[in-house]
């Protein structure tokens, strides 16, 4: 992007080496070139069919080449991809320009580009080397960018530090002013040398073998202690390699390089490393104007590095560790002598690592505790498969859905860790509110849309591209946890698009849509917000608290949710803020419809009482009613508010039906799911999958006996349907009931559980035949 720098490393292989071809270069790309460039990217992704590319804004500099420039190649990029190309856009910066300049951050941000800051640990670390043009120190203003790019409102766009290791710093020291800064992953890197060149050796230590590895390994060995948190891309790549799943750097293992340079006059080179070798190593003869990528890559020079363990020298190739060294960076093997057929200069280093590394992982021997089983017994299936369930089974039921959401939990924290997404201050706030609050801690995993929230923050870590925005609610859940165990906490979270939820209880409005940041502080229970000093002179006016909506019932409480960012997986389309005029008229109907259900439907209350957590409306239709359930939102329902509580009744029943048995089919296998026929369906005029008709046959049994009741109450209450009405509705979903149970039963795809299931069924709407009504 740029080929200057505003400050002046020592050790920078751009400037500090033998190529110096950046004197005849021009300062900064042209839009011309950009647009070149984007267009050769956009011509070979169409012609491989490319699943993503990644781009990475380098220099000198990159953001000395000015906002307009890097927007355009942001916006030129995406137009020349296809939509089925993931662009996997970066930047690498020394940070000083980000330092004071929110504006710039939030550029980058909306952009989707992902930020790398160079930093070397402590202040007398950064100050050997990274200095300012003038000599004077850069790191508080690199400290700064850290903090602003590592802040909630900017954390999507933080892929973290890259360190050059210097024998003359301390190795913990500076691991540990890297770490405080919370960073998503840490990167080391071996100083550029050649055999020509060799590394720095530190004073009277000329005779050490691997000084380099002593220095790493004593930072492994306190990362290790640390619990190996904090990703750090040298100790992650070399135990990816030796579990066999590959290197995740191009300075370790056997893959091919597939990078290509282009400069800011349009060249393509090789990579930019091999400026240390001598000049004019990296360069290719051609440029975007005239060639393509393709040319490049059967380009001498690029075909040299695409050569597999037998291309490496003999040395190499006799390695115990080649496997996962892969003779290590290629410009770290030249040599005037034999070229690039060498051993890396770090060879020593890399061997005494990788052996390290390789016995601390054979140290660590697999627990031998057996899992816990969960609590849901056979006697909980069979109260469930009859139809009911009462308090003991849902609450089982319960604690199953939050023993699978805590597994979901520490997948994600897996995930987020490997793709660079982790925050060590978000995983601390969650220990820390688990361990003083379990109970409230608890009370969230088994909140509805925590299993949604987690599945969907786990499709966003993609191995192409990374989007760790979802990774903010986890914040407001550990605050939630908090208020509601009662525990002092501070925190600042993102709100994007104008609004924060905090799970469970309530939402903070801003009159803005863009992303800010907000600064909570619990106490007693008791959660205050303001917005952070970098928000500008907002002032805390701009925000309104609006707690959940509640409805209540005689004995049961439940949420009326129209803010929950997760709540939108109930098939219709979701209701937007409810009003207080629209709240008031389903607080009456959900008070009368419970006092129904209490009454004429006794058998399906008790499992409502403690399963059924959370209303959320849905959208009316002038057509039909709407309501649905989510598999994975456990106690949670959709309706679209209906206009009498009879209607309500029937609807809660017949969705908390769907709750229930989606819970059993999480815990058990209930059919074949290799059974992908697709069956007649009475009620419908398309034909079901199994699985759906498995659900719409148990939900209709309830709906059934919903009508089977109302046709033998005594005297129907104002508004509701008439004896009549009651028993054509009764008839017709007793029989369609009893067709569908056939259908199954015939379909020989059901696993003992399920042929119990759908008996237990058959057997209850069976009973019914003989009753009045036809």
């Amino acid at each position: 992007m740029h080929s200057r720098c505003d400050i002046a490393c020592t050790y920078c292989y751009v400037y500090e080496h033998v190529d110096q071809s950046w004197r005849s270069r021009p300062l900064s790309l042209t839009d011309d070139t950009i647009d070149r460039i984007a267009w050769r990217i956009g011509q070979h992704a169409h012609a491989h069919r490319l699943d993503s590319v990644r781009v990475v804004l380098h220099g000198g500099e990159p953001l000395l080449a000015g906002r307009a420039r890097i927007s355009r190649m942001a916006s030129r990029l995406r137009s020349e991809l296809a939509p089925s190309t993931t662009l996997d856009l970066r930047l690498q910066t020394n940070g000083v320009l980000l330092a004071d300049d929110e504006a710039l951050c939030r550029l980058l941000v909306d952009e989707g580009i992902t930020v790398g800051i160079s930093l070397d640990g402590d202040r007398v670390a950064n100050d050997r080397h990274r200095l300012s043009r003038s000599g004077s120190s850069t790191f508080d203003q690199v400290v700064r960018a850290a903090k602003r790019m590592g802040a909630p409102r900017n954390r999507t766009s933080f892929a973290g530090f890259l360190c050059t290791i210097d024998l003359d710093n301390d190795p913990v020291a500076a691991y540990e002013a890297l770490v405080d800064l919370d960073p998503p992953r840490i990167d080391f890197l071996l100083p550029h040398a050649t055999w020509e060149n060799p590394p720095p050796r530190q004073v009277g230590l000329d005779v050490v073998p691997a000084p380099y590895a002593d220095w790493l390994i004593r930072v492994f060995e306190r990362w290790t202690r640390d619990g190996a948190s904090t990703p750090i891309r040298v100790f992650d790549s070399i135990k990816s390699a030796l579990a066999g799943r590959g290197s995740l750097t191009e300075a370790l293992g056997t893959e091919p390089s597939d990078l290509a340079v282009v400069e800011t006059d349009g060249t393509i080179e090789q990579a930019d490393s091999l400026k240390i070798a001598y000049d004019g190593a990296p360069a290719t003869g051609l440029d975007v104007f005239s060639h393509s990528f393709d040319e490049a890559y059967a380009h001498e020079g690029f075909a040299a590095r695409r050569v597999d363990q037998d291309g490496l020298c003999t040395t190499c190739r006799q390695c115990p560790v080649v496997e996962v060294c892969g003779g290590g960076l290629y410009a770290h093997r030249y040599s005037s002598a034999n070229g690039f057929d060498n051993p890396s200069v770090h060879c020593a280093d890399l061997l005494k690592l990788i052996t390290h590394v390789d016995a601390s992982v054979r140290e660590v021997v697999p627990g031998t505790t057996e899992p816990k089983p969960h609590g849901f017994q056979l006697s909980h299936f069979e109260a469930i498969a009859a139809g009911f369930g009462g308090e003991e089974a849902i609450l089982a039921l319960r604690e199953t859905a939050e023993s699978g959401n805590l597994n979901v939990l520490a997948m994600l924290l897996k995930k987020a860790r490997d793709v660079g997404a982790y925050s060590r201050v978000t995983w601390d706030a969650v220990d820390e509110v688990e361990a003083r609050a379990p109970d409230a801690f608890k009370s969230l995993l088994t909140h509805p849309y925590v299993r949604v929230w987690a599945d969907r923050a786990l499709d966003g870590l993609g191995s192409d591209s990374v989007d760790s925005s979802a990774l903010d609610h986890l914040r407001a859940i550990a605050v939630a946890a908090a208020a509601r165990g009662g525990v002092n906490f501070e925190l600042n979270l993102a709100a994007r698009g104008g609004s924060l939820c905090i799970p469970t209880l309530g939402t903070y409005s801003l009159n803005t849509k863009s992303i800010a940041e907000l600064a909570l502080r619990v106490d007693s229970g008791i959660i205050t917000a303001n917005l952070t000093s970098d928000e500008g002179d907002a002032g805390g006016d701009q925000l309104t608290w609006r707690p959940r909506r509640i409805l209540e019932g005689d004995g049961l409480t439940v949420a009326l949710e129209d803010t929950d960012p997760y709540r939108d997986c109930h098939q219709w389309p979701i209701e937007p803020l409810v009003s207080d005029q629209e709240a008031a008229a389903w607080q009456r109907l959900f008070h009368q419809a419970w006092q129904i259900i209490e009454r004429d439907h006794t058998d399906y209350a008790p499992a409502m009482r403690v399963g059924l957590s959370t209303i959320v409306p849905l959208t009316r239709s002038a057509t039909h009613q709407r309501s649905a359930t989510a598999r994975k939102a456990f106690g949670s329902v959709g309706i679209a508010r209906p206009d009498t509580a009879d209607e309500l009744a029937l609807l809660l029943i017949h969705e908390f039906q769907h709750v229930k048995l989606g819970a059993l089919l999480d815990l058990f296998d209930l059919f074949d799911p290799s059974d992908t026929r697709l069956y007649d369906v009475s009620w419908r005029d398309d034909k079901r999958p199994l699985e759906a008709l498995l659900q719409g046959t148990y939900a209709h049994a309830a709906v059934t006996d919903v009508w089977r009741a109302r046709l033998l109450r005594d005297e129907p209450p104002d508004g509701s349907v008439s004896a009549r009405t009651a028993g054509e509705h009764y008839v017709f979903w007793r029989d369609r009931t009893l067709q569908a149970v056939d259908v199954l039963i015939g379909s020989k795809s059901l696993t003992p559980l399920g042929e119990r299931l759908v008996e237990l069924t058959g057997e209850r709407v069976s009973r019914w035949l003989d009753e009045p009504g036809d």
